[in-house]
């Protein structure tokens, strides 16, 4: 005991507890410290004047005088510990939760579709800093929109302004990834050239850049998928020097990191949805930008909506979506596209109940086995003929099972549906004979009886549009 105390029992004094002073703050990290205070009653018997002291909790008469006359009582150090040891606690669950809070938006940015990327627009340079792994390649998520790169001779160093026509190729640079080993891999793409001979507007190249100064192509193609590197090599006789490349760069067609832009060849999404690599266009993929250039491989530098992309499914670093846009009448234009990331697309061929351009061994109903071919394009320039046409908002009322292919059932469009209708005027047009597939008219009755226009359900639970090939028309685009 302290001698405080033991003063106080020799004198049969009453403790006195200090009380505090209503205008000086109170620390709650640290305790009441009583070394300063006097006690002037430890010498005699006298009983200790205590002034009432003011709580902050008791209202005050305007006379000055405390409404109540009630003691006021100290807190104790034991419950001040306990508040100190609860506002600890709170203060480390708020600092945790924050914590944990900020991993969950870093996730949901790094693995979220960009909400389809519904704010892509077709000059956006914004990119989230975060991508994947593919081979010896880390691909950003968003590509970012980088400054002039010295790798075309006659490239603009700055853009063009108001329209005017530059006496210079308008390239833009775009760094797609790093190497593993920190070096940027950068995209050159002219989105409106003639360069190595491609007529329709589009090319692009890979390269890494090695050093301030250095670059290695790597890849390129256009929509000719003409690959004449010694075209653009600095060493070569072209008759177009404008578009040789710097002597800052060294072609190394071998290099394996081009092999990570190689989008996987088979992808078996669900047991019964499997996508097929289409390498037939720009030599298997090209740069998209982000998803609203995802048509830019069919010579289509429009941005798309992107609300006509649905996405089918995931598999290791790749996306899968199909698109698709309203054709005519009830037809929508149907492709799938894998990309990655937002930074290239590559198409892809769904497995179909019947293939484009093939006989099935349908039975009719009257026990007959098909032996023509069926076509699942409406004309050859719907999407280059490598989409496929699906009918919108039909409904079973208005199909007749004619015949089964695989235990899947065939179905057939009554005469009057528009459908049916808008493919017997585009191959029989009342304007036109003799018809470009050669075939004499039909009626509509005798189209229909021919099995002119049939439908199947593929595994998007799409109702797919297959017409007689002999009678399809050859529309020019």
């Amino acid at each position: 005991m302290d001698s405080n105390s033991n003063n106080n029992q020799e004198t049969n004094q009453q403790p006195i507890t200090p009380q505090p002073n209503p205008g000086q703050p109170v620390n709650p990290f640290q305790p009441n410290d009583n070394s300063n205070i006097t006690n002037n009653n430890q010498e005699t018997n006298q009983q200790p004047i205590i002034t009432p002291q003011p709580n902050p909790d008791q209202p005050v008469n305007p006379s000055g005088d405390f409404v109540s006359n009630n003691s006021y009582n100290q807190p104790t150090k034991s419950s001040r510990k306990f508040k100190i040891i609860i506002l600890i606690i709170v203060l480390i669950v708020i600092i945790l939760g924050a914590f944990l809070a900020y991993k969950y938006l870093l996730k949901k940015n790094d693995n979220s579709l960009s909400n389809l990327n519904s704010s892509n627009s077709a000059s956006s340079g914004t990119y989230s800093g975060t991508g994947v792994r593919i081979g010896q390649a880390n691909f950003l998520s968003q590509p970012k929109l980088l400054s002039y790169q010295p790798i075309y001779k006659n490239a603009c160093k700055t853009m063009p302004k108001n329209n005017t026509l530059p006496n210079c190729n308008i390239f833009y640079f775009y760094q797609v990834g790093t190497t593993t080993s920190n070096k940027p891999i950068i995209v050159a793409v002219d989105f409106n050239s003639q360069m190595a001979g491609s007529s329709d507007g589009y090319f692009y190249a890979v390269f890494i850049k090695e050093s301030t100064t250095q670059y290695e192509l790597i890849k390129q193609y256009n929509l000719k998928n003409y690959p004449n590197y010694s075209e653009l090599s600095s060493n070569s006789s072209s008759s177009t020097p404008q578009n040789e490349l710097t002597s800052s760069v060294t072609v190394n067609l071998s290099n394996s990191i081009a092999n990570s832009l190689n989008f996987p060849s088979t992808v078996n999404l669900t047991n019964s949805t499997t996508l097929t690599k289409d390498n037939s266009v720009v030599g298997g993929n090209w740069f998209i930008k982000n998803l609203a250039g995802i048509l830019i491989g069919f010579g289509d530098l429009n941005p798309v909506n992107i609300s006509h992309l649905s996405l089918i499914g995931q598999h290791g670093n790749y996306s899968y979506f199909d698109y698709s846009s309203n054709l005519v009448s009830s037809l929508n234009d149907n492709a799938i596209f894998g990309t990655l990331q937002n930074d290239f697309a590559g198409l892809y061929q769904l497995k179909q109940p019947i293939a484009n351009n093939s006989t099935p061994s349908i039975i009719w109903n009257n026990g007959q086995i098909n032996n023509n071919k069926y076509v699942d394009t409406f004309s050859s320039c719907s999407l280059n003929g490598k989409g496929y046409v699906t009918v919108k908002g039909v409904n079973s009322s208005d199909l007749t099972a004619v015949g089964k292919l695989n235990n899947q059932k065939v179905y057939q469009l009554a005469t009057s549906n528009p459908v049916f209708q808008e493919y017997y005027k585009t191959n029989f047009p009342s304007t036109t004979t003799p018809y470009s597939h050669g075939s004499a008219k039909l009626s509509l009755q005798q189209y229909e009886n021919q099995y002119g226009v049939i439908l199947m359900k593929n595994s998007l639970n799409q109702y797919v549009v297959y017409q007689l090939a002999s009678f399809a028309a050859g529309t020019a685009c």
